[in-house]
Parts: structure tokens; sequence; C-alpha cells
């Protein structure tokens, strides 16, 4: 899983959510099988690796996408050691990770035909091989075009969610703003010191300094002392005002 946003929003039920949809398809996937960038530059998109290798796979698969020709199809399976759908980076995976930077590809391995099977059965065999460079095509433009279709899809789930996150983040900000600007002098003092800091705290600070600096009656040196233990007692939590 990649992407080139630097932020702190959790994705994960997101990537839950679609592989647990892929999975009722009949795909297998983590996490580490996708791979997006977003949200605005050219090249952005979303794309995923899967591998279909077994025949009874496929056929789930196909089924559960509802591939249009796919009762007439599973009768060339008996002409079939396997018919695997896979997916392989092209030149644009290089620089970007959107829908089309995978191909959809179609491995085809024909079976031998038991020379021992009757005539009509080992003919129906062979015409059903002759057929597979068209259900080769077929299959492969209708799985290209789902893989596409359901890439744009998540990814217009992540953008919406990266979006909605902002957007409470910008409104977090904007009200914590206002009440700022509403504050009064001393809410913002209070808000700047140490939360439990009061009135009567203060005061006690005084009169300890006064009791061990009044004997040189000076207010300079008062005020300093204040200072000094102000600035030993409480931190600065807030900055700004």
């Amino acid at each position: 899983m990649s992407s080139v946003l630097n932020d702190d929003i959790d994705y994960e039920p997101l990537y839950e959510g679609f592989i647990a949809k892929l999975k009722n398809l009949g795909i297998e996937i983590e996490v580490k099988d996708i791979h997006w960038r977003g949200f605005s530059s050219q090249g952005d998109g979303m794309c995923f690796d899967f591998a279909l290798t077994t025949l009874v796979d496929v056929k789930n698969f196909l089924k559960n996408i509802e591939f249009p020709g796919f009762v007439e199809f599973e009768r060339c399976f008996r002409a079939l050691d396997a018919f695997d759908i896979i997916t392989s980076k092209n030149c644009f995976s290089a620089s970007y990770c959107h829908e089309k930077t995978r191909n959809i590809d179609i491995i085809v391995q024909v079976s031998e035909i038991n020379q021992d099977l009757p005539f009509d059965t080992k003919l129906n065999i062979q015409k059903k091989i002759e057929e597979l460079p068209k259900w080769e095509k077929e299959v492969q433009e209708f799985v290209a075009a789902w893989y596409i279709d359901t890439c744009q899809e998540f990814y217009n789930l992540l953008e919406a969610h990266y979006n909605e996150e902002r957007e409470y983040d910008e409104e977090d900000d904007l009200e914590r703003e206002e009440w700022d600007e509403e504050m009064t002098i001393s809410d913002r003092i209070d808000a700047m010191i140490d939360p439990e800091m009061n009135i009567e705290k203060v005061v006690q600070m005084v009169m300890e300094t006064k009791v061990v600096s009044n004997s040189k009656g000076e207010e300079a040196e008062l005020l300093l002392k204040f200072i000094e233990n102000f600035n030993n007692e409480y931190l600065i939590i807030k900055k700004g005002y």
C-alpha cells in the first residue's frame, strides 16, 4: 500500500471493506496489494494486484462479476488445464499508480485431448479449443473494464474520506479561532499558563515574596522576585497572544 499523502488519517477501515468486497467476489488480496496516490495531481489514482490461478477460482470470479458469456464459456473448461487471470505492471507504473498502470493478463494452457475418448467427444473438445481465442479476448476486456470501475470507485471513497476528515479538522480549527477571538485578556492569560493556576495562588506567591524581600523595601526587587518565583513554578503551555 502506498500514498504520497503525509497525513494522520486512518484509512484502515476502508482497506478492510475493500478487501472483504473482493473476497466476496473470489479475489484474495492484502493491504500491501493496494496502491494509491492522491488527491490533487495528474496521475493520482488507485490500483491493486491480484492473481487467480485455478480454474475453480476463475469460474467463481467470472460468475460473481456476472460475465455475460459465463454459461457458454464454462463449457470450454473441459479443454483447459489453466485459464489464469493476473494483473501486471505496465509502462505507466514507474511514475503512477492509477487504475491504468496495470494490465489484465490471461494465461491459457490447453489440455491434451485423451485419444481414448469417443470420437464425438474429442471433436467437441477440439471445437472448444478453437473457440478459446475468442473467449480469451472477451474475458480480458470484461475483466479490464470491471477492474477500472472497481479502482475508480475505491479511489473515490478514499478521496471522500480524506475530504471529510480534512473538513472536520478545518471546522475544529475555525471553532477554536472563533472561541479565541471572543476570549477576554484574563481568559487568554489563563489559557497560557498552568490550568490549575488561580488568583489565590498568585496572591500567596506575592505574600511569600514580600516576606522574603520586604526587609530591603525595594519594589523593583519584589517584582523581580515575584517573576522569578512565577517562572519557576508555572509552565507556559500556550503562546501566541
